[in-house]
């Protein structure tokens, strides 16, 4: 009797470590023995996903620089009204040291021909602040004391720097193109986008087959193609070192200029004439 008694709890014991066995197999996830399926399947890695290959943003390509300031040069020629301010120095001759001179033009523009504003002329010795009107070659000045309006003489040297320097804003977009422009970068200008092109300036010293001495550069807006400021700085024998800077606004705004009423012939000292002879002697 002991003896089956302990037969029979040995083969308890040995079927219950072969069940442990396969259960340990089981939940390790290995392969289970030919004949006992898996109550658990063995869990995969997760794939990795596939990589989407995203394409650089390419910058738009620049427009050609010729091309470009040609049709801005013709766009702001073809606006009939606008507000500009002109700055210009003028740096002194060798043989002359007091000829150095800057000059300040604030006006507005009315195609053809007319233009009205204001006009500050300093030299080393003196300056000048004078309102004027232009239409087509007649010159009416009035100095900011005086209140009266003069027509002087068109022979008169202020009044020829006052054509010149006012007409200069608007001849600016009917010169010829500058040599080699390049679009130098696409800043902002009173926040707008703009095209910053630059070119070498032409006159006598291409003629003459020598190298030009002076840059000319452009903002030209990017929504309505006009030109909003215009720079350069040349320098010749004949006029030496000239910077220049004129900006534009307001294009198409209605501009009214009408020729004033003249002061009657005595009542008002002559601007032109106090500023010939103390402003500009030395010219």
């Amino acid at each position: 009797m002991l003896a089956k008694g302990s037969l029979l709890l040995l083969l308890v014991m040995l079927i219950g470590a072969i069940a442990f066995a396969v259960l340990s197999l089981q939940d390790d996830g290995a392969t289970a023995p030919a004949g006992l399926p898996l109550t658990k399947p063995i869990a995969q890695a997760p794939k990795a996903p596939l990589e989407t290959a995203v394409p650089a943003q390419q910058a738009s390509p620049q427009p050609d620089a010729t091309q470009l300031l040609a049709k801005a040069m013709s766009t702001s020629a073809a606006e009939r009204t606008f507000h500009f301010v002109l700055d210009k120095s003028v740096a002194a001759l060798p043989d002359a040291p007091d000829s150095a001179m800057q000059i300040a033009v604030t006006g507005q523009f009315h195609a053809p021909d007319r233009i009205e504003g204001s006009v500050v002329l300093s030299t080393s010795a003196d300056s000048a602040a004078i309102d004027f009107i232009i239409i087509d070659s007649a010159v009416y000045v009035r100095d900011h004391e005086d209140g009266a309006w003069q027509q002087p003489d068109i022979e008169t040297l202020i009044a020829q720097l006052i054509l010149d320097n006012a007409s200069l804003a608007v001849r600016q977009f009917s010169q010829g193109a500058p040599s080699n422009p390049i679009v130098v970068d696409e800043p902002l200008l009173y926040g707008l986008p703009v095209y910053h092109v630059r070119g070498v300036l032409l006159g006598e010293s291409e003629r003459e087959q020598r190298p030009s001495a002076g840059t000319i550069d452009f903002w030209i807006s990017k929504e309505d193609n006009r030109i909003y400021r215009i720079k350069s700085d040349s320098d010749s024998p004949g006029s030496g070192k000239v910077q220049l800077q004129v900006d534009y606004a307001a294009f198409g705004t209605p501009v009214l200029i009408a020729a004033p009423r003249l002061a009657d012939a005595g009542n008002a000292a002559d601007p032109l004439r106090v500023a010939d002879s103390d402003l500009l002697q030395e010219q």
